[in-house]
């Protein structure tokens, strides 16, 4: 009998109506604005678990936001929140300027150990 009540709640389409949400709204997404000039945003994420080659394991990947010119950068995977700036100037502002803004998903690459 509870299977039976327990299957009409859940296809019954007033009790579907009817029913509350038990989480909390999503907020509404916005969009980035557009850069202006080229490298003036640039976005960054790490692909890591693949296959070795060279030694490397990890590729880091930064894209101008507004052309969608990439560097792809090979990567150690004890590379830590140190060796990514050495990298980062060394590669990109080496061969393209400083840009303006960088976003990035903070990810485990960037928590550094230094307190």
């Amino acid at each position: 009998m509870w299977k039976q009540l327990d299957q009409y709640v859940r296809t019954c389409h007033s009790c579907l109506c009817c029913q509350l949400s038990r989480r909390e709204t999503f907020g509404v997404l916005q969009q980035w604005p557009v850069p202006l000039t080229q490298l003036e945003e640039t976005s960054m994420d790490h692909v890591v678990w693949l296959p070795e080659c060279d030694h490397f394991k990890m590729i880091w990947v930064v894209v101008d936001t507004l052309s969608k010119m990439r560097h792809i950068i090979p990567c150690h995977t004890a590379t830590d929140a140190v060796g990514f700036p050495s990298l980062f100037l060394r590669v990109v502002v080496h061969l393209r300027g400083l840009p303006a803004t960088i976003v990035s998903d903070r990810g485990l690459q960037y928590a550094s150990t230094i307190s």
